[in-house]
């Protein structure tokens, strides 16, 4: 897997151990950012949640699944409001659209992709101090 890409079942954990915070903690700090974007990008600008920076890949790879899976703000703030009042060990689900559907579905988060860079910029580019 490309170094640059990150599982969205990743995020709280290493997030936790870099700031030696609970999982908790470090899922309410990660919805408190995906909160502050929304506001920025969905509420003040009217974007969607850019297919670059968040997306539905596969177990084994992190290449775009062809089924078109849509993620969305809502789905990230429910997945991390999620492991911010659980004390399970384990990631929650994601749910997202599926084009190929037409419905709703639920994926597991170890097959939801990031690019950290990508990621970065996008925080950066709202506006939000990341300290």
């Amino acid at each position: 897997m490309n170094a640059d890409f990150i599982r969205l079942s990743e995020f709280v954990p290493e997030y936790a151990r870099y700031y030696d915070v609970s999982p908790q903690e470090a899922a309410y700090d990660l919805y408190e950012m995906i909160e502050a974007l929304f506001q920025e990008y969905a509420a003040r600008r009217g974007q969607l949640l850019p297919e670059h920076v968040f997306w539905v890949g596969g177990s084994r790879s992190s290449q775009l699944s062809v089924r078109g899976y849509e993620l969305d703000f809502g789905g990230l703030r429910d997945y991390f409001k999620a492991w911010a009042g659980s004390t399970a060990t384990e990631s929650p689900l994601v749910d997202c659209f599926c084009r190929a559907d037409d419905d709703y579905a639920i994926v597991p988060s170890r097959i939801v992709y990031s690019s950290r860079a990508f990621l970065v910029e996008w925080i950066v580019d709202a506006g939000i101090v990341v300290v």
